[in-house]
């Protein structure tokens, strides 16, 4: 089961990582989330989550930042290479399944869109 592990080398940790990340990445809008996608030149992709208490409570938030993790946990080798991404859950919005999770980051990881240049 090699590479479908989540090491911390492949998360982004540092505060000012996540603000460069949100300030000059690509962003995309799914119904539940925001994506932010921006070239690290490091070599692995990293993720990031930010999910606001104004989301709902603790339960639902751990929930929706495990199906994010498990997604991309599981389709590592599919996602953008060398790049940061990261996921922010929409206020109001609840990802009911991991399916759901999967059908919306898919569109924007999978499809092409954060491939592409800006402009």
């Amino acid at each position: 089961m090699a590479g479908r592990s989540f090491p911390k080398a492949r998360r982004i940790l540092r505060p000012a990582d996540f603000e460069r990340v949100r300030r000059r990445g690509r962003r995309f809008f799914t119904p539940s989330y925001v994506v932010y996608v921006l070239d690290n030149g490091l070599g692995v992709t990293r993720l990031g989550l930010s999910v606001s208490a104004r989301t709902g409570g603790a339960v639902r938030r751990n929930r929706n930042k495990r199906l994010v993790r498990e997604f991309f946990r599981l389709n590592y080798d599919r996602l953008v290479p060398s790049a940061d991404i990261l996921v922010s859950l929409r206020r109001g919005y609840r990802v009911a399944s991991y399916d759901d999770a999967v059908r919306e980051l898919g569109t924007v990881l999978f499809a092409g869109k954060a491939r592409r240049p800006k402009g």
